[in-house]
Protein backbone atom coordinates (compact mmCIF):
# COMPACT_ATOMS: atom_id res chain seq x y z
CA UNK A 1 0.00 0.00 0.00
CA UNK A 2 1.33 3.38 -1.35
CA UNK A 3 2.09 5.78 1.81
CA UNK A 4 -0.54 7.98 3.05
CA UNK A 5 -0.11 11.52 1.60
CA UNK A 6 -0.30 14.25 4.02
CA UNK A 7 -2.88 16.58 3.94
CA UNK A 8 -2.48 20.31 2.97
CA UNK A 9 -1.53 22.73 5.73
CA UNK A 10 -5.39 24.38 4.91
CA UNK A 11 -7.34 21.31 4.93
CA UNK A 12 -9.25 22.16 8.11
CA UNK A 13 -9.12 25.20 7.25
CA UNK A 14 -6.72 28.29 9.05
CA UNK A 15 -5.87 28.62 12.41
CA UNK A 16 -7.33 30.68 15.08
CA UNK A 17 -5.47 32.49 17.71
CA UNK A 18 -7.65 34.76 20.05
CA UNK A 19 -6.16 37.20 22.41
CA UNK A 20 -7.01 39.00 24.96
CA UNK A 21 -10.31 37.99 25.88
CA UNK A 22 -9.31 36.26 29.02
CA UNK A 23 -8.20 39.73 30.28
CA UNK A 24 -11.35 41.51 28.64
CA UNK A 25 -13.52 43.07 31.59
CA UNK A 26 -16.08 40.65 32.72
CA UNK A 27 -17.44 43.87 34.85
CA UNK A 28 -19.14 44.59 31.93
CA UNK A 29 -22.75 43.52 30.52
CA UNK A 30 -22.75 40.98 28.03
CA UNK A 31 -25.32 38.49 26.84
CA UNK A 32 -23.02 35.73 25.38
CA UNK A 33 -19.38 34.78 26.58
CA UNK A 34 -16.74 35.76 24.16
CA UNK A 35 -15.53 32.20 23.55
CA UNK A 36 -19.15 31.80 22.07
CA UNK A 37 -18.24 34.85 19.65
CA UNK A 38 -14.84 33.24 18.91
CA UNK A 39 -16.25 29.76 18.30
CA UNK A 40 -18.86 30.73 16.11
CA UNK A 41 -16.52 33.46 13.98
CA UNK A 42 -14.23 29.89 13.12
CA UNK A 43 -16.98 28.29 12.02
CA UNK A 44 -18.07 30.42 10.07
CA UNK A 45 -14.78 31.49 8.43
CA UNK A 46 -13.94 27.52 7.90
CA UNK A 47 -17.37 26.97 6.29
CA UNK A 48 -16.46 30.29 3.87
CA UNK A 49 -19.27 32.29 5.66
CA UNK A 50 -19.99 35.69 7.27
CA UNK A 51 -19.20 39.11 7.03
CA UNK A 52 -15.40 38.10 7.93
CA UNK A 53 -14.50 35.78 5.62
CA UNK A 54 -16.28 38.03 3.03
CA UNK A 55 -14.21 41.02 4.31
CA UNK A 56 -11.16 38.87 4.08
CA UNK A 57 -11.58 37.31 0.55
CA UNK A 58 -12.35 41.34 -0.60
CA UNK A 59 -9.09 42.14 0.58
CA UNK A 60 -6.79 39.38 -0.30
CA UNK A 61 -8.63 37.48 -2.86
CA UNK A 62 -9.45 33.79 -3.09
CA UNK A 63 -6.48 32.26 -1.79
CA UNK A 64 -7.17 29.67 1.20
CA UNK A 65 -6.43 31.75 4.25
CA UNK A 66 -3.74 30.21 6.77
CA UNK A 67 -4.12 32.09 9.82
CA UNK A 68 -6.34 34.31 11.63
CA UNK A 69 -5.08 36.04 14.63
CA UNK A 70 -7.70 38.38 16.94
CA UNK A 71 -7.15 40.43 18.81
CA UNK A 72 -9.68 41.68 21.53
CA UNK A 73 -9.20 45.70 21.61
CA UNK A 74 -12.24 47.87 23.32
CA UNK A 75 -15.90 47.28 24.64
CA UNK A 76 -18.14 49.48 24.78
CA UNK A 77 -21.71 48.58 26.48
CA UNK A 78 -23.52 47.95 22.54
CA UNK A 79 -20.12 46.63 20.99
CA UNK A 80 -17.30 44.69 20.78
CA UNK A 81 -14.37 45.18 19.13
CA UNK A 82 -11.27 43.08 17.61
CA UNK A 83 -8.00 43.49 15.38
CA UNK A 84 -8.18 40.65 13.03
CA UNK A 85 -4.81 39.90 11.35
CA UNK A 86 -4.93 37.38 8.43
CA UNK A 87 -2.74 35.71 6.60
CA UNK A 88 -3.37 33.81 3.28
CA UNK A 89 -1.12 30.75 1.39
CA UNK A 90 0.71 33.36 -0.43
CA UNK A 91 1.84 35.02 2.56
CA UNK A 92 -0.06 38.00 2.00
CA UNK A 93 -1.50 40.22 5.02
CA UNK A 94 -4.24 42.06 5.79
CA UNK A 95 -5.01 43.81 9.07
CA UNK A 96 -9.07 44.03 9.87
CA UNK A 97 -11.64 46.02 12.22
CA UNK A 98 -14.10 43.24 13.80
CA UNK A 99 -17.01 44.87 15.39
CA UNK A 100 -20.07 42.51 16.91
CA UNK A 101 -23.13 43.67 18.63
CA UNK A 102 -23.30 42.56 22.01
CA UNK A 103 -26.92 41.48 21.28
CA UNK A 104 -29.29 40.32 18.77
CA UNK A 105 -31.63 42.97 19.77
CA UNK A 106 -31.48 46.88 20.43
CA UNK A 107 -27.79 46.48 20.55
CA UNK A 108 -27.79 45.38 16.71
CA UNK A 109 -29.75 47.89 16.01
CA UNK A 110 -27.78 50.21 17.62
CA UNK A 111 -24.71 48.46 15.58
CA UNK A 112 -26.70 48.90 11.93
CA UNK A 113 -27.22 52.63 12.44
CA UNK A 114 -23.41 52.97 13.03
CA UNK A 115 -22.81 50.52 10.01
CA UNK A 116 -24.70 53.31 7.91
CA UNK A 117 -23.17 55.76 9.24
CA UNK A 118 -19.51 54.96 8.91
CA UNK A 119 -20.24 54.19 5.18
CA UNK A 120 -21.17 57.44 4.17
CA UNK A 121 -19.54 59.19 6.55
CA UNK A 122 -16.03 56.66 4.82
CA UNK A 123 -16.99 58.62 1.29
CA UNK A 124 -16.39 61.97 2.64
CA UNK A 125 -13.66 61.67 4.97
CA UNK A 126 -11.93 58.44 3.98
CA UNK A 127 -8.33 59.69 5.72
CA UNK A 128 -10.82 59.74 8.85
CA UNK A 129 -13.11 56.67 8.26
CA UNK A 130 -11.36 53.56 8.19
CA UNK A 131 -12.90 52.12 4.98
CA UNK A 132 -16.03 49.75 5.75
CA UNK A 133 -15.75 46.14 4.05
CA UNK A 134 -18.75 43.74 4.88
CA UNK A 135 -21.82 43.92 7.40
CA UNK A 136 -23.81 40.95 7.72
CA UNK A 137 -24.96 38.25 10.82
CA UNK A 138 -23.20 35.51 13.25
CA UNK A 139 -25.26 32.78 14.40
CA UNK A 140 -24.73 32.06 18.04
CA UNK A 141 -25.44 28.27 19.18
CA UNK A 142 -26.45 28.19 22.85
CA UNK A 143 -23.88 25.94 24.60
CA UNK A 144 -26.82 24.00 26.26
CA UNK A 145 -28.71 23.58 23.45
CA UNK A 146 -31.74 25.25 23.89
CA UNK A 147 -33.67 26.88 20.48
CA UNK A 148 -34.79 29.57 22.50
CA UNK A 149 -31.39 30.76 23.18
CA UNK A 150 -29.68 30.78 20.03
CA UNK A 151 -29.46 33.70 18.51
CA UNK A 152 -28.20 35.82 15.32
CA UNK A 153 -25.63 38.99 16.00
CA UNK A 154 -24.90 41.78 13.93
CA UNK A 155 -21.22 42.69 13.10
CA UNK A 156 -18.90 44.31 10.59
CA UNK A 157 -16.45 44.18 9.39
CA UNK A 158 -13.56 47.45 8.24
CA UNK A 159 -10.01 48.16 7.49
CA UNK A 160 -7.87 48.84 10.07
CA UNK A 161 -6.78 52.43 10.86
CA UNK A 162 -3.61 51.50 12.19
CA UNK A 163 -3.88 52.27 15.70
CA UNK A 164 -5.39 50.60 19.28
CA UNK A 165 -5.19 53.66 20.94
CA UNK A 166 -8.36 55.26 22.02
CA UNK A 167 -8.30 59.11 23.29
CA UNK A 168 -9.63 59.76 27.10
CA UNK A 169 -9.65 62.89 28.71
CA UNK A 170 -7.57 64.68 31.75
CA UNK A 171 -7.34 67.60 33.53
CA UNK A 172 -7.67 71.10 32.48
CA UNK A 173 -7.84 70.79 28.02
CA UNK A 174 -5.43 67.52 27.99
CA UNK A 175 -6.24 64.50 26.01
CA UNK A 176 -4.84 61.30 27.24
CA UNK A 177 -3.83 58.33 25.05
CA UNK A 178 -5.88 55.47 27.10
CA UNK A 179 -2.42 52.93 26.16
CA UNK A 180 -1.60 50.72 29.11
CA UNK A 181 -0.54 52.51 31.39
CA UNK A 182 -2.72 55.65 30.29
CA UNK A 183 -0.07 58.98 29.30
CA UNK A 184 -1.22 62.43 29.34
CA UNK A 185 -0.91 64.33 26.02
CA UNK A 186 1.16 67.34 26.38
CA UNK A 187 -0.80 70.64 25.61
CA UNK A 188 0.86 71.42 21.48
CA UNK A 189 -0.19 67.33 21.05
CA UNK A 190 -3.95 68.20 22.69
CA UNK A 191 -4.20 71.34 20.31
CA UNK A 192 -3.28 69.16 17.40
CA UNK A 193 -6.08 66.86 18.14
CA UNK A 194 -8.70 69.68 18.82
CA UNK A 195 -7.47 70.90 14.95
CA UNK A 196 -7.66 67.41 13.96
CA UNK A 197 -10.89 66.59 14.98
CA UNK A 198 -12.51 69.72 13.68
CA UNK A 199 -10.87 68.80 10.04
CA UNK A 200 -12.25 65.23 10.63
CA UNK A 201 -15.79 67.12 11.04
CA UNK A 202 -15.51 69.03 8.37
CA UNK A 203 -14.40 66.71 5.75
CA UNK A 204 -16.90 64.51 6.87
CA UNK A 205 -20.13 67.39 5.95
CA UNK A 206 -22.06 66.90 3.19
CA UNK A 207 -23.20 70.56 2.44
CA UNK A 208 -25.43 69.37 -0.12
CA UNK A 209 -27.43 66.71 2.12
CA UNK A 210 -26.63 68.93 5.10
CA UNK A 211 -25.38 65.98 7.37
CA UNK A 212 -23.03 65.80 9.24
CA UNK A 213 -21.74 64.41 12.49
CA UNK A 214 -23.19 64.47 15.54
CA UNK A 215 -20.54 66.06 17.90
CA UNK A 216 -22.75 65.93 20.93
CA UNK A 217 -23.21 61.87 20.31
CA UNK A 218 -19.48 61.37 20.52
CA UNK A 219 -17.00 60.02 23.17
CA UNK A 220 -13.60 59.93 23.57
CA UNK A 221 -13.51 56.01 23.34
CA UNK A 222 -15.04 56.71 19.57
CA UNK A 223 -11.72 58.46 18.61
CA UNK A 224 -8.33 57.00 17.65
CA UNK A 225 -5.36 58.86 17.98
CA UNK A 226 -1.94 58.33 16.59
CA UNK A 227 1.31 60.29 15.56
CA UNK A 228 2.37 60.38 12.52
CA UNK A 229 6.70 60.33 11.89
CA UNK A 230 6.71 64.13 11.99
CA UNK A 231 5.16 64.09 15.47
CA UNK A 232 1.77 65.47 14.13
CA UNK A 233 -1.51 63.94 15.72
CA UNK A 234 -3.94 62.17 13.59
CA UNK A 235 -7.61 60.47 14.21
CA UNK A 236 -9.65 58.29 13.40
CA UNK A 237 -12.89 57.50 13.78
CA UNK A 238 -13.79 54.53 15.55
CA UNK A 239 -17.58 54.68 15.67
CA UNK A 240 -20.53 57.37 14.87
CA UNK A 241 -23.58 56.11 16.38
CA UNK A 242 -25.64 59.30 15.21
CA UNK A 243 -25.57 62.40 12.09
CA UNK A 244 -27.31 65.62 12.57
CA UNK A 245 -29.41 66.34 9.77
CA UNK A 246 -30.67 69.89 8.06
CA UNK A 247 -27.67 71.01 9.70
CA UNK A 248 -26.54 74.32 7.61
CA UNK A 249 -22.73 75.43 7.29
CA UNK A 250 -23.40 78.27 9.94
CA UNK A 251 -24.67 75.65 12.15
CA UNK A 252 -21.95 73.39 11.82
CA UNK A 253 -19.68 75.79 12.62
CA UNK A 254 -21.84 76.82 15.52
CA UNK A 255 -21.57 73.48 16.75
CA UNK A 256 -17.99 72.83 16.68
CA UNK A 257 -16.72 76.15 18.39
CA UNK A 258 -19.44 75.04 21.25
CA UNK A 259 -18.32 71.29 20.99
CA UNK A 260 -17.39 69.47 24.58
CA UNK A 261 -17.28 66.96 26.50
CA UNK A 262 -18.91 67.29 30.67
CA UNK A 263 -19.99 70.05 32.14
CA UNK A 264 -19.18 72.15 35.08
CA UNK A 265 -15.95 71.16 36.90
CA UNK A 266 -15.65 68.30 34.21
CA UNK A 267 -15.73 70.88 31.06
CA UNK A 268 -13.23 69.48 28.30
CA UNK A 269 -13.67 71.74 25.57
CA UNK A 270 -12.75 70.23 21.79
CA UNK A 271 -12.70 72.84 20.03
CA UNK A 272 -8.82 74.73 19.92
CA UNK A 273 -8.06 77.30 22.40
CA UNK A 274 -6.77 79.50 19.48
CA UNK A 275 -9.60 81.28 17.17
CA UNK A 276 -7.42 81.79 14.39
CA UNK A 277 -6.33 77.97 14.43
CA UNK A 278 -9.70 77.11 13.84
CA UNK A 279 -10.54 80.05 11.12
CA UNK A 280 -7.30 78.43 9.59
CA UNK A 281 -8.93 74.59 9.68
CA UNK A 282 -12.44 75.82 8.43
CA UNK A 283 -10.42 77.78 5.28
CA UNK A 284 -7.84 74.72 4.43
CA UNK A 285 -10.50 72.28 4.84
CA UNK A 286 -13.56 73.64 3.11
CA UNK A 287 -11.35 75.31 0.50
CA UNK A 288 -11.18 79.09 -0.82
CA UNK A 289 -14.84 79.29 -2.43
CA UNK A 290 -16.48 77.36 0.70
CA UNK A 291 -14.43 78.18 3.55
CA UNK A 292 -14.62 82.18 3.25
CA UNK A 293 -18.65 81.62 2.31
CA UNK A 294 -19.44 79.95 5.62
CA UNK A 295 -17.59 81.70 7.67
CA UNK A 296 -19.69 84.85 6.06
CA UNK A 297 -22.55 82.72 6.75
CA UNK A 298 -21.50 82.13 10.50
CA UNK A 299 -21.31 86.15 10.77
CA UNK A 300 -25.01 86.99 9.00
CA UNK A 301 -26.37 84.06 11.25
CA UNK A 302 -25.01 85.36 14.50
CA UNK A 303 -25.71 89.02 13.51
CA UNK A 304 -29.36 87.94 13.01
CA UNK A 305 -30.27 86.25 16.49
CA UNK A 306 -30.58 82.86 14.43
CA UNK A 307 -27.62 80.93 16.73
CA UNK A 308 -25.73 82.01 19.47
CA UNK A 309 -22.95 84.11 19.98
CA UNK A 310 -18.91 82.35 19.84
CA UNK A 311 -17.65 81.22 22.68
CA UNK A 312 -14.95 83.86 24.93
CA UNK A 313 -11.77 83.94 22.51
CA UNK A 314 -13.98 83.51 19.38
CA UNK A 315 -14.62 86.98 18.86
CA UNK A 316 -12.52 86.70 15.71
CA UNK A 317 -15.22 84.90 13.43
CA UNK A 318 -17.38 87.83 13.81
CA UNK A 319 -14.51 89.48 12.16
CA UNK A 320 -14.94 90.00 8.17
Amino acid sequence: MPPRKPKPENAQGPRFKWIGTDAADAAKRRFYRLETLASATEGAVRTERGPLFAAAESVLGRVPFTSFVCEFVSESPYRLVFRVSITNARQKRATLMYVAAKNERELAKLLEIEWGNMVSLAKRAPRHVPQPLRPGTLFLPDRHRRKEMERNVFCYVSQWSGTTEELGTGRGSQFVAMSKPPRVLSKPVSEGIREALMEMAICAYDPTLRIGIDMGALSPADLWFATTKQGAPRLWLGACRRVEHRLTPEKLLHRLIHASWGGGPDYFPLAPGDAQAFVDVVLRTAGPELGPLWLARYRDAVAANKIGPPPPGYALLLES
